[in-house]
Order: C-alpha cells, then sequence, then structure tokens
C-alpha cells in the first residue's frame, strides 16, 4: 500500500510539472502572472503529499504555499500591510484548527476552522479591493455559506447533514445579493421567507427522522 501511494505522489508531482509547463508557454491572460501558477502547483503538491503520507507539516506549508501564490498569481489585487494582517489574524487560525481537525478528527475543531478560513477569505476580498459596493453582502453571504458547506464536505459523514440548513439559507441569499436584489427587498420579504425556510427545516426533521427508523 505505502509504495502504491508513493508511485500515486510521484505520479501527480509529474502532472503538476507538466500542467505548470504547459501553462506557462501557452497561455497568456491579461489577469493572471503565470510565472507565479508555480507556487500554486507546489501547494497542490504539498497538500496531496499530506493526504498520502498524512505528513502535517505538508498541509500547513502547502495552505501558506497557496495562498501566497493566489496573491501572486493576480497581480492586479492592490497588496499592502493590511491585505496580509487583517484576513492572516482569522485564515492562520483556522489553518492551524483545520490540521488539529485532520490530525484528530475531532468535529469541534472543524467548525471553528472553517468559519475563520472563510471569513478570513471575506475579509481579503474586501481589503484588496475585489469586492466592492453590493458585492460586499453577496461575499459575506456567500463565504458564510460555503464554510458550512465545507464542514459538511470535510466532516461527512461524522458530522451528518446539518451544516447544510444554514449553509443553504446563507448561500441563497448571497446569490440574491450577487443578483442585484437591494438589502430592502430583502427585508421587506423576510416574514413571508421565514415560514418557508422553517416548513423546509421541518420537513428535512420529518424525512430523516423516518429513515432513522
Amino acid at each position: 500500500m505505502s509504495n502504491k501511494k508513493n508511485r500515486t505522489l510521484i505520479g501527480i508531482i509529474i502532472v503538476v510539472i507538466g500542467l505548470f509547463s504547459l501553462v506557462n508557454q501557452w497561455i497568456r491572460l491579461p489577469f493572471i502572472n503565470a510565472n507565479n501558477l508555480l507556487l500554486l502547483f507546489v501547494a497542490t503538491a504539498l497538500i496531496l503529499l499530506y493526504y498520502t503520507k498524512k505528513e502535517t507539516w505538508a498541509l500547513v506549508v502547502g495552505t501558506i504555499t497557496g495562498f501566497f501564490g493566489i496573491l501572486g498569481v493576480f497581480p492586479n489585487i492592490h497588496i499592502n500591510t493590511a491585505t496580509f494582517i487583517a484576513p492572516s489574524v482569522f485564515i492562520m487560525p483556522g489553518i492551524i484548527f483545520m490540521v488539529l481537525y485532520f490530525s484528530k478528527r475531532n468535529i469541534g475543531l472543524l467548525v471553528p476552522a472553517s468559519i475563520l478560513i472563510w471569513f478570513g477569505i471575506f475579509v481579503f476580498l474586501i481589503i484588496s479591493g475585489i469586492a466592492r459596493g453590493m458585492m460586499v453582502p453577496a461575499v459575506f453571504f456567500g463565504s458564510m455559506g460555503a464554510s458550512f458547506v465545507s464542514m459538511y464536505i470535510l466532516g461527512y459523514p461524522k458530522i451528518g447533514k446539518w451544516p447544510l440548513i444554514p449553509g443553504g439559507i446563507l448561500l441563497l441569499f448571497g446569490f440574491m445579493f450577487f443578483a442585484g436584489v437591494s438589502a430592502g427587498f430583502i427585508v421587506r420579504f423576510m416574514p413571508k421567507l421565514i415560514p418557508v425556510i422553517l416548513i423546509f427545516i421541518g420537513l428535512f426533521i420529518v424525512v430523516k427522522g423516518r429513515k432513522s427508523q
């Protein structure tokens, strides 16, 4: 089994090198700096190393490398000290919780890890100027919704399906803002939305209860 994992890892690294060479030679996008794609590929290889070898350091280094790789790939992002420090206040503790979760498989560590990381991403998108105006609430709800979806994906089946409920609601709000719906519209129709949401939650609980019986 160990030899099989080693061969798989070597094969993936070769594929990553090939992809970098191909992208660097053939793809020329004005908003992407292809020379810095190597950091993303290195980050991918390190994360795969963690999944094949369970090396915790590879997950930490791979995540941090990927973060800086994203900054380098998109050179139009306005980078200053606050762009790094403010998101890192949330992202770095989130990474620590995530590493501890993968090491101990404790769901109690996955919840703060996912929320902190995605909230840090939201802060980064705001400070860097990528999300502006009406995009701010859309990105906020989308990030928070993605945090619950991440909990479900990374914690399934142990965590259950409950994260999909708040995750779906938050993503729906994010989509509504993204589609150009004003905050006044949402507030106006909130009394009508709440009963519908409660109905779906109740039906979900009933169906789940019958399946368990």
